[in-house]
């Protein structure tokens, strides 16, 4: 095969699995907002946990699991969310193998 055909596939697959990565992590970033949004919502207003630009601080984290635990016994959107981030970073790994030899 020639060279600028093989180039331009791994280009080309590259990209893909780099908007693949954006997909999944924005999509587990939405979950994951939705599941502080729930867990605050079943909690009385000097428990809700705080969750400033994406983050939880760490010391919350611990808490806001327990929470959601208690409150969602199922763990579906956690399991959702996890999945997700493990998609992105697999994406990720296939962006980067595929690019770099790229340049």
């Amino acid at each position: 095969m020639d060279a600028h055909v093989v180039m331009t596939l791994r280009m080309a697959a590259a990209l893909l699995c780099f908007c693949a990565m954006v997909t999944c992590i924005l999509w587990a970033m939405v979950i994951s907002l939705d599941r502080v949004e729930q867990v605050n919502a079943c909690l009385p207003a000097e428990e809700k946990i705080g969750f400033t630009f994406g983050i939880i601080g760490p010391e919350r984290h611990w808490r806001f699991e327990k929470e959601y635990e208690r409150l969602f016994s199922d763990r579906g959107l956690r399991k959702k969310e996890r999945l997700l981030w493990l998609l992105g970073a697999l994406a990720g790994l296939g962006a980067f193998f595929f690019g770099a030899h790229i340049l």
